[in-house]
C-alpha cells in the first residue's frame, strides 16, 4: 500500500501502477483545486484508490473534482503536550493562530473588533499570529491602525511558542471564511483552551455553543463580535468551557484515537 497524504500527489496518483492499494487522505477545502489541472484530477483512474478525508469539507471537494469518488472520513490526531496554564492578566487574552490570508478570515476579526466599544475593547487583547508576507496582511495592518492598542501582529512562530501561547490564552478565534477542520481548534481544545469558531469551519461541526465553545455565521463581523462580548460578559465560565473542549479532543483527536481509525481504515482497505 502507498499512503498519500496531500492534494499534490494527484498528478503522480493519475499515471500509476494500478496493482498497488493506493490510500489518499485529504484535508484541503475546494477553492485548493482550483488552479489545478481539471483534466487529470477529473479522470484520476479508481482502481486500488481509497480515498479519505478529514471531515466532511475536505470529502464534499475531492468529490466534487475527482469524478466518482466517494470520500470516507479520517479525522487528524495531535500529539499531547503537558499543559501548563498560566494565571490569568488583567487582560481577556484572544488570539487567531494562521497565516494572514484572505481564506482565514483576519480581516472578519478587525471588522467584528470595530464594532464594539472602547470600555470593552479596554478589556481585551488580541494577538494575530502568523506568516505575514502577503498584500492581504499588509492591508489588513493598515485597517487594524485605530486599534493598535488592542491588536498585536506577530509573525510565524516555533511549535513549542505555539504551546505557551496556548498556555495563557483565553480564547482562540477561527474566522476562516473555509477551514475544513481547524488544527489551531484542536490545539485549543488540547490545552483546555475555549475557540470561537467560524461555522465554515468543519470542526464547528464538533462543538456545542456556549457549552465547550462558540460558534458564529461565517463572513459576520457582528456576529463574531458578539461572541467576543460574550466571552467578556462571561468570563468566569471559561475555564470550565475549556474543561469541556478538552473532552471533545479527547473524544476525537488523540494519537490513540487516530491510531485505532487508522488501522481500521488499514484494515478495511486490504479485505477489498
Amino acid at each position: 500500500m502507498v499512503i498519500c497524504n496531500s492534494l499534490m500527489y494527484y498528478y503522480f496518483l493519475y499515471d500509476r501502477d494500478m496493482d498497488v492499494k493506493y490510500l489518499w487522505w485529504l484535508h484541503d477545502p475546494g477553492i485548493f483545486y482550483e488552479n489545478l489541472d481539471k483534466e487529470i484530477l477529473g479522470n484520476i483512474p479508481k482502481d486500488n484508490l481509497y480515498v479519505y478525508a478529514a471531515g466532511k469539507i475536505a470529502g464534499d471537494a475531492v468529490e466534487k473534482y475527482v469524478y466518482g469518488v466517494k470520500a470516507g472520513q479520517l479525522l487528524y490526531g495531535i500529539q499531547d503536550v503537558p499543559v501548563h496554564k498560566k494565571k490569568r492578566n488583567k487582560l481577556l487574552e484572544f488570539a487567531v493562530i494562521a497565516n494572514v490570508q484572505r481564506y482565514k478570515g483576519q480581516d472578519i476579526l478587525i471588522e467584528a473588533l470595530k464594532e464594539l466599544s472602547t470600555k470593552e475593547l479596554s478589556k481585551i487583547h488580541i494577538s494575530i499570529i502568523g506568516n505575514q508576507n502577503s498584500a492581504y496582511a499588509l492591508d489588513l495592518k493598515e485597517k487594524s491602525y485605530s486599534l493598535a492598542e488592542t491588536v498585536s501582529f506577530i509573525p510565524q512562530v516555533s511549535r513549542e511558542k505555539v504551546n505557551e501561547v496556548f498556555d495563557s490564552l483565553d480564547v482562540l478565534i477561527v474566522p476562516s471564511r473555509v477551514d475544513t477542520m481547524s488544527l489551531t481548534a484542536g490545539e485549543a481544545m488540547q490545552h483546555h483552551v475555549v475557540s470561537i469558531v467560524s461555522n465554515a469551519a468543519g470542526i464547528s461541526d464538533y462543538i456545542t455553543n456556549e457549552i465547550d465553545g462558540l460558534v458564529f455565521r461565517s463572513e459576520d463581523p457582528t456576529a463574531l463580535a458578539e461572541k467576543i462580548r460574550w466571552c467578556i460578559l462571561h468570563q468566569d465560565q471559561l475555564a470550565e468551557m475549556g474543561d469541556r473542549a478538552r473532552e471533545i479532543y479527547n473524544r476525537y483527536f488523540t494519537m490513540d484515537i487516530f491510531h485505532k481509525n487508522l488501522i481500521s481504515v488499514v484494515k478495511e482497505v486490504f479485505t477489498e
